[in-house]
């Protein structure tokens, strides 16, 4: 049986579902030694594979932050500022890629 909603502590929220959970985790695991990859070796700040990489991690990481955020519906100054944190991460994710072209 799947469920979607439940309620805790007296409140209604809802299920993170299954995958939500592995990106958040697995991307959580990742962003420490990509960090340090990133940070450490001589050259990794110019290779578009470990850049791309982390990229990618950071975004997805920050995406499951705002899918558990809305889950919680807190209200119009809650859907305002998870808008504008959805664009924060949109524009992140634009200028990262405008700075992995010019290492291409």
């Amino acid at each position: 049986m799947v469920t979607t909603s439940r309620v805790v502590y007296g409140r209604a929220a809802l299920v993170t579902p299954v995958w939500v959970w592995l990106l958040q985790r697995i991307s959580a695991l990742l962003l420490g030694p990509l960090v340090l990859i990133h940070v450490s070796l001589p050259g990794a700040t110019h290779n578009p594979w470990v850049g791309s990489l982390l990229l990618l991690t950071v975004l997805s990481h920050g995406y499951v932050g705002l899918w558990r955020l809305i889950g919680r519906r807190l209200g119009l100054a809650s859907s305002v500022l998870q808008a504008v944190m959805a664009l924060l991460i949109l524009c992140m994710g634009g200028l990262g890629v405008l700075i992995l072209k010019t290492f291409l």
